[in-house]
């Protein structure tokens, strides 16, 4: 089912509850409003004609000639018939749609209101009609002898009406409250559908033109509605998303174009050398001459594609599994000692060793053969760009939090504008390249890739002319 469907069907669900519970209630309120009236113009009827009956302390009187009475006219007020008994059951009177000698309704009507049949104004209902019945009594009779023909003792009035207009408007209301709503509701369900066909339109779209997208068109990006509504949102996070991944692809293709150039070097020094061999007889020194070089340059291959394979794996893979707690002032000057014989012309120099020791152990968790190798490319460096014969400066020192390990050399340094570029994968300043140093331009990259996997940071700051100064903070042990 389509999303214009799940939404209209939705829209129609919630529309068609709304109109259900306003037409059950307006039903029953207005139900409740014809019955309230059916019985207050029953009970007025009643009570006009009790007002016609002149009631003294000593007789009831009604005299037909003296009222004009409407009710029971068949165009008064609805369908009302009446009647007037004295206590010996005779017709005072009665209204004219009633006839005293019809059987059925008006026979049940006559019988009832021949006596009393309740001392309350509760109605009964009688072949489907509602009556009515009130006893008017005089407190003290005078004797019959002394009473004039108009004269009674007690007076019963009774009233009835009819309840089929009253069914038949509820009938009609009930008709109504259904009819409505499914009026209204088909008419909703078609207007809902047609606003979410029109407002997934943009939706719509964005899906057509990811379909037809294709892969290898960086430009491509999804059309972004000018509302700026979740859709809107939608694209544009869609699009974020394209720019991250074509970024990253061409990253990768780079980084792939990057090795293939620089493996090209070694494969092809390494092949000319052993073609160089076999050429002709070579005596045991010259054979042991180019192994000695093959070796050199399958080393160098070895650990490029080392680094290589670093780089190329995703930050998750790249956290250290032997992680363990290190002790930085004790672990560094035990590893300073180890790299020196290295470096014979180069002296290192370690700083700041009292003062961090006087205040607290550095200790961080980290895998010692990935913080080794941080350093060694860090003090290789320095030392490969380095002044002659100045030393290298390893400094170690708390700032907060961190734990910072310094790395300065005092060569030319690096201009602003390379700073940016100096992890990238193969890059190589221009100054560097003109050096003559030797160089793959993956020992910064794998440093600061090594720097991320132990949860730390890798910086420079350098000024031309000034040396450059390398800082690797790591995260303390709480």
């Amino acid at each position: 089912m389509s999303l214009v469907n799940r939404l209209s069907l939705f829209f129609l669900a919630a529309i068609t509850t709304a109109l259900v519970g306003i037409s059950i209630l307006f039903y029953g309120l207005s139900r409740r409003q014809l019955e309230e009236q059916f019985d207050q113009q029953l009970y007025g009827a009643l009570h006009l004609l009790v007002a016609a009956v002149e009631v003294e302390s000593d007789d009831v009187k009604w005299e037909p000639s003296d009222h004009t009475i409407g009710l029971g006219i068949e165009d008064g007020l609805e369908d009302i018939r009446w009647t007037v008994f004295d206590e010996d059951e005779r017709v005072m009177d009665h209204s004219r749609n009633l006839s005293l000698a019809k059987a059925g309704v008006d026979a049940n009507l006559r019988d009832y209101g021949r006596r009393l049949q309740s001392d309350s104004d509760a109605a009964v209902d009688i072949d489907g009609w509602r009556v009515l019945q009130r006893r008017l009594a005089a407190a003290q009779p005078k004797p019959e002898e002394e009473r004039d023909p108009l004269e009674r003792e007690g007076l019963v009035v009774t009233v009835g009406r009819s309840p089929d207009d009253l069914h038949a408007n509820l009938r009609r209301l009930g008709a109504l409250s259904i009819v409505v709503p499914v009026a209204v509701g088909i008419v909703a369900a078609l207007v809902a559908r047609a606003l979410s066909r029109r407002a997934l339109a943009p939706l719509r779209r964005m899906a057509d033109q990811a379909h037809d997208m294709p892969g290898t068109n960086p430009a491509a990006r999804l059309p972004i509605p000018a509302a700026r509504d979740e859709l809107a949102e939608l694209g544009t996070a869609f699009n974020a998303l394209l720019d991250r991944l074509f970024e990253s692809l061409d990253k990768q293709q780079r980084f792939t174009g990057d090795a293939a150039h620089q493996l090209r070097t070694p494969l092809t020094g390494l092949l000319g050398n052993v073609e160089v061999a076999l050429r002709r007889e070579r005596s045991a020194d010259e054979y042991r001459e180019t192994l000695v070089g093959v070796r050199e340059q399958a080393e160098e291959m070895r650990r490029m594609v080392e680094s290589l394979l670093f780089l190329a794996r995703a930050e998750g893979e790249a956290v250290a599994p032997d992680s363990q707690s290190l002790v930085l002032d004790q672990w560094l000057p035990e590893q300073l000692r180890n790299w020196q014989p290295r470096h014979p012309s180069t002296p290192l120099q370690l700083i700041g060793l009292e003062t961090a020791a006087a205040r607290s152990e550095l200790t961080v968790r980290a895998s010692p053969a990935l913080l080794r190798q941080v350093l060694e490319n860090l003090i290789d460096n320095a030392v490969k760009y380095g002044a002659p014969d100045k030393p290298v400066i390893v400094a170690l020192q708390r700032l907060g939090h961190d734990a910072c390990i310094s790395v300065v050399d005092q060569g030319p340094g690096i201009a602003e504008a390379d700073r940016a570029m100096i992890f990238q994968p193969f890059f190589r300043s221009a100054d560097a390249r003109r050096s003559g140093a030797a160089g793959t331009g993956l020992g910064l990259a794998v440093a600061a890739r090594i720097a991320r996997a132990l949860g730390g940071s890798l910086e420079c700051t350098s000024r031309p002319g000034s040396g450059a100064k390398f800082t690797l903070k790591l995260p303390l042990c709480s």
